[in-house]
């Protein structure tokens, strides 16, 4: 059995599928808060299953929740 990777996501598709804009991505890049990517030469991509895990790191449970283990 194989398992065919899901296709990489542009800035843009990632950015419309967590509902953020697209400079608020290129921030969190610039400044290593945001998912892991991908440059494949002057293109950025984002793996989808490495963004999930990137989510799941940021699940919270309250406000007062300040990071690992606290979900």
């Amino acid at each position: 059995m194989t398992h065919e990777a899901a296709p990489l996501l542009t800035e843009t598709e990632l950015a419309e599928r967590i509902r953020i804009a697209v400079p608020t991505l290129r921030r969190w890049r610039w400044s290593g808060d945001g998912p892991p990517f991908v440059r494949v030469g002057r293109c950025v991509r984002y793996d989808p299953a490495h963004v999930r895990t990137w989510l799941d790191e940021r699940t919270r449970r309250s406000t007062s929740d300040t990071g690992a283990g606290a979900a």
